[in-house]
């Protein structure tokens, strides 16, 4: 069993649980545990507001971990292109990962 492949379905976990978390905080209208620690939530000004704004954003990240995983494994055990596709995408992930982060910047200041 390799390390890497374990790497790469840990990160599909973790995308698949940031997607559910997404779809829960939309659908219960609840700020998650997952973006915002239990002592930010009490400070929020406009629940409602950082809802909208974050829950598609969380999604997008969680889809992107889930791609980043998929396509580790389907490098190492089906494509086998090699370290190209590898930097590619983990480019793209830092990418997402950047902008993640700097929507949650975003949203502290706006509804924190």
């Amino acid at each position: 069993m390799d390390v890497m492949m374990i790497f790469d379905v840990v990160m599909m976990g973790i995308g698949v649980y940031m997607m559910l978390a997404a779809w829960n905080m939309r659908r219960k209208n609840e700020i998650g545990t997952v973006i915002l620690a239990e002592e930010e939530l009490a400070n929020c000004k406009d629940k409602a507001g950082f809802i909208t704004y974050m829950y598609w954003r969380e999604a997008v990240m969680g889809g992107a971990l889930i791609l980043y995983g998929a396509i580790g494994l389907l490098d190492k055990y089906i494509l086998k292109i090699g370290s190209v596709l590898n930097y590619v995408s983990v480019a793209g992930l830092l990418i997402i990962f950047a902008w993640f982060y700097k929507s949650m910047q975003s949203a502290r200041e706006r509804y924190l």
